[in-house]
């Protein structure tokens, strides 16, 4: 699941968090979430009606294996 997640950010197709997810939800086309996801990020998501795809790591596992600087639970795939 990371080896897609970290193919969608090479291409540049990936918005990180849920406020550029809520800001650009036209533009997506599904959501990645960590397994330590907040459950009211889930409702949010589910409310909004995006195909969510649940990452068996946790948000520190995720950005150690992406070599990310940051922690994100939310990742949005661009159409």
């Amino acid at each position: 699941m990371t080896s897609e997640l970290r193919e969608f950010i090479d291409a540049e197709r990936v918005l990180f968090g849920m406020r550029q997810c809520l800001r650009h939800e036209k533009k997506l086309a599904h959501v990645f979430i960590a397994a330590d996801t907040r459950p009211e990020m889930l409702e949010k998501l589910n409310e909004m009606k995006f195909k969510v795809e649940q990452i068996e790591l946790s948000k520190k596992e995720i950005a150690d294996k992406l070599e990310l600087g940051f922690l994100c639970e939310v990742f949005g795939v661009k159409k």
